[in-house]
């Protein structure tokens, strides 16, 4: 990357942190306007959410969605992803440029019960009255389902450990994604083994609201996180239902195919050459800013509804103007360093 680059991306890494402090959104693909938009029951915003059962909620805007699925047979989640650029020309840069040391992602795999027989915040039966635990408060956006990272070729538990991953991934989360292919990844959320301490772990019957979904907690936002598949499974491995990533329900001939085509392994596209050291001199000596430019820090948020989705860590939020002002002092630096290169080049 040239130094007009540095100094383009930089640029709009300042302007993108200071509209993120006040429009806060997460790294997850949002199909911009003119493509196809998410289906009814399926909203993507900060979160990648799809409803799997509900009797309808006007005011949270979550319409009546019943596949007659046995909510209670559920006991896997695998959800397909890829990186993609960020769609918004002001902000995306080609995948070419990602780079695993800089460009960071991470979240949560979101999934909740609630209503009816369930409760709500504000009343529930107690499932733990002794621990003070209520339904509502084991089943609604239960805890501790992070992941953070990407993986590379190759990368493994074991391979962290030694210290010779290429990734980011941190496997001592109980989540994590799976390397595929070059930028495609898949995360499997198995209910026996996240609730390895609970073996009865099951949603309960009787709620009105069941729900499913991916968060990402990124600070990028020249990239995003794209959902493609998600597929529910039973303890036999047999598909209960399938969504693509805009939320419509695949049959599971369709569904197949696509975990077929997502998990095949396929060649490693060349790297692009990259350019000469006089096509890197003649970009620094121009005056035109580079075509694409980098965005920083970026956070998800939730309003607090019953149903709503767990808020990503505020600790992002509390960082913005130490972030803002780190930033500042690096574009000063870059312009600097930038006048510097010029002045050297003009003089020789």
């Amino acid at each position: 990357m040239n130094l007009k680059k540095m100094f383009a991306g930089t640029v709009a890494s300042v302007l993108a942190v200071s509209t993120m402090a006040i429009s806060a959104s997460a790294s997850i693909y949002i199909p911009p306007e003119g493509e196809e938009q998410p289906a009814p029951g399926c909203s993507i915003d900060a979160n990648w959410l799809i409803q799997l059962y509900n009797t309808g909620n006007e005011e949270e805007n979550k319409p009546a969605v019943d596949y007659g699925l046995d909510l209670q047979a559920i006991d896997s989640f695998t959800i397909y992803t890829e990186l993609v650029s960020n769609p918004d020309p002001a902000l995306g840069f080609p995948l070419e440029d990602y780079d695993v040391a800089i460009d960071g992602f991470g979240g949560n795999f979101i999934y909740s019960a609630n209503g009816g027989d369930i409760g709500t915040a504000t009343e529930s039966d107690f499932y733990d009255e002794e621990n003070g635990i209520t339904l509502y408060g084991k089943y609604n956006w239960p805890n501790n389902n992070e992941w953070w990272g990407l993986p590379e070729a190759g990368d493994s538990p074991e391979g962290q450990e030694a210290q010779t991953n290429q990734g980011t991934v941190d496997y001592s989360k109980t989540l994590h994604m799976e390397y595929l292919n070059k930028f495609s990844y898949k995360m499997v959320f198995d209910i026996s083994d996240v609730h390895a301490d609970d073996p009865d772990y099951v949603w309960p019957a009787g709620g009105t609201c069941y729900q499913v979904g991916l968060q990402e907690w990124g600070n990028d936002m020249a990239f995003n996180l794209k959902v493609n598949l998600l597929v529910i499974r039973d303890a036999d491995d047999n598909i209960m239902i399938a969504f693509d990533g805009l939320g419509n329900k695949l049959e599971n001939d369709a569904a197949e195919a696509l975990i077929t085509e997502y998990e095949t392994p396929k060649a490693d596209e060349p790297e692009e050459t990259e350019a000469s050291e006089e096509d890197t001199s003649a970009a620094e000596d121009t005056d035109e800013p580079a075509g694409t430019e980098e965005a920083s820090d970026n956070t998800t948020a939730a309003p607090a509804e019953t149903t709503a989705a767990p808020a990503a860590s505020s600790s992002s939020n509390n960082m913005l103007p130490i972030i803002i002002a780190i930033i500042a002092v690096v574009v000063i630096i870059v312009v600097i360093v930038v006048i510097v290169v010029v002045k050297k080049k003009k003089n020789s």
